[in-house]
């Protein structure tokens, strides 16, 4: 879908589409319009859309003419998201009567999306996040808030060098070199004696 007028799909109060295989780009107000209805990404390709100043990928709505229904836009990630741009790649207009905004990620999406503090986020495979997109303060969001990877740091590897163990001998062989010093001790006494002993006579 290329060069829209306007929108290049939109999800009105409670239509659904369905993505799949699809490349969005050119379009005048944006890619998506999600209008209080329920847009399914399978595989979803978007380049630049809205005006040439900023980008707006998937717009997030309900417009004032729909402020009486209950009908809430909400976005399922079911598949693949790709973006030549980085920003608005998920756009919340704050403008709109918006009450709630509903999220879905289906277990095996590569891609998926969730509030991180205030703000829609998407991430890849391995949980990091790829595109941010705007705040949505005011809004209620039903849908997964967005936990940071929690890294594991390596434990340090102790070094032990092969040193002299200089530290006092202890038990046994202090013992025993008590017992010979005491012997030897033992002998030159009797010695002593026996020479005086011997001078005596």
């Amino acid at each position: 879908l290329k060069n829209s007028p306007k929108y290049g799909v939109q999800a009105y109060n409670g239509g659904t589409v369905i993505l799949d295989n699809v490349s969005i780009s050119d379009c005048k107000y944006g890619g998506v319009l999600v209008n209080a209805g329920t847009v399914e990404v399978k595989n979803l390709h978007l380049g630049h859309n809205g005006r040439t100043d900023s980008n707006n990928g998937i717009e997030i709505a309900k417009s004032t003419s729909l402020s009486g229904s209950e009908n809430n836009p909400t976005l399922k990630m079911n598949g693949v998201l790709t973006s030549s741009e980085t920003t608005n790649v998920v756009y919340v207009d704050v403008s709109d009567p918006i009450a709630k905004f509903n999220i879905i990620n289906e277990e095996g999406t590569e891609n998926k999306v969730f509030l991180n503090d205030n703000q829609v986020v998407v991430t890849d495979k391995n949980n990091n996040i790829l595109y941010k997109g705007s705040t949505v303060e005011g809004i209620e969001v039903q849908g997964e808030e967005y936990v940071e990877n929690v890294t594991t740091p390596e434990p340090t590897p102790t070094v032990t060098e092969n040193k002299k163990d200089e530290t006092p001998k202890t038990g046994t062989n202090n013992l025993l070199l008590v017992c010979l010093l005491t012997l030897l001790a033992s002998i030159i006494s009797i010695a002593v004696l026996m020479h005086k002993r011997y001078e005596n006579q």
